[in-house]
């Protein structure tokens, strides 16, 4: 069985802004599965969320760790790869995950009646990308990038006079807050894209059957190491769900993000997890958390 994650004291949690950003409903979707309410505060950039939560700004943080079409969020993992980040000196940890499917919407002011009204469509770049097809199908070849999928459905609404020409491509969660008429529901030219996000917090989880652990290690530039890495984790039985190679910015240099099943309090993985710190040149523990529903 699923168990809830205990909040007692804590009060907000910084999700990337403007309203109707995937990470706000990333943060929506946790504190529905935790039955808690949380203030929920914005910052400009992904950048700014760990660090906010380290120096005790907010009590909570949601980034995007892993996009299903384009991988690791580098930005955030940048934050992780530096030294004075393990988690074990700065006192936060990953204690949460939510999957949010992609769907992109193509919207349009409340007073925009039809597509042919419509001569700019605004999107953050990958949004635009992912839904080039079908724009061309629909004639939209007008296209400026924004900052954000939240801030392009921002813009629409913010449109006054009598012509009302743009639409904006974000998700129905962001068409509902700035309460935009959604044109296509299903704009993207494939289906099964997801993004999935961490929560971070300053509060353990327990195991609850069902968890998965997050852990960065660094390697020697020496044949086999990964593979001695992969053996460990192997003999333990512990499924890896997930791995990505980060460079460093030095030529053959590496460090690894993984994720696996199990929990870093149950007896196997602890026993699994000193014995890659001891094949690897540094290991941290970025947390241990229950699946995503």
């Amino acid at each position: 069985m699923k168990r809830r994650i205990v909040m007692q004291e804590e009060k907000s949690i910084v999700v990337l802004g403007p309203q109707g950003t995937n990470g706000h409903e990333a943060a929506a979707q946790f504190m529905q599965i935790n039955a808690r309410a949380l203030n929920i505060c914005f910052c400009n950039s992904n950048a700014e969320i760990l660090p906010s939560v380290v120096n005790q700004t907010y009590d909570f943080g949601v980034t995007p760790i892993e996009n299903s079409s384009m991988g690791i969020i580098r930005q955030i993992m940048d934050f992780w790869l530096q030294e004075h980040s393990d988690p074990s000196r700065v006192g936060i940890q990953v204690i949460g995950e939510v999957v949010l499917p992609v769907h992109h919407c193509l919207m349009v002011h409340s007073d925009t009646t039809s597509v042919e009204q419509v001569d700019t469509v605004i999107s953050h770049p990958a949004a635009l990308d992912q839904c080039h097809n079908n724009l061309e199908r629909l004639g939209l070849m007008v296209q400026v990038p924004s900052q954000s999928t939240a801030g392009a459905a921002a813009q629409v609404a913010r449109q006054s006079g009598e012509k009302k020409n743009l639409a904006a491509i974000a998700s129905q969660f962001a068409a509902d807050r700035y309460q935009l008429k959604v044109l296509e529901p299903m704009l993207h030219d494939r289906t099964g894209n997801s993004t999935r996000f961490h929560v971070i917090g300053r509060i353990s989880t327990q195991p609850t059957g069902n968890d998965t652990t997050a852990i960065l290690f660094w390697l020697p530039n020496k044949c086999g190491a990964l593979a001695r890495m992969i053996q460990i984790i192997s003999s333990a039985e512990c499924n890896m769900s997930c791995i990505h190679s980060i460079p460093l910015g030095e030529r053959s240099r590496y460090a690894f993000y993984v994720e696996f099943d199990g929990h870093q309090y149950d007896s196997v993985v602890n026993a699994m997890l000193q014995l890659i710190a001891a094949t690897s040149q540094r290991l941290v523990v970025l947390g241990s958390f229950p699946k995503a529903c």
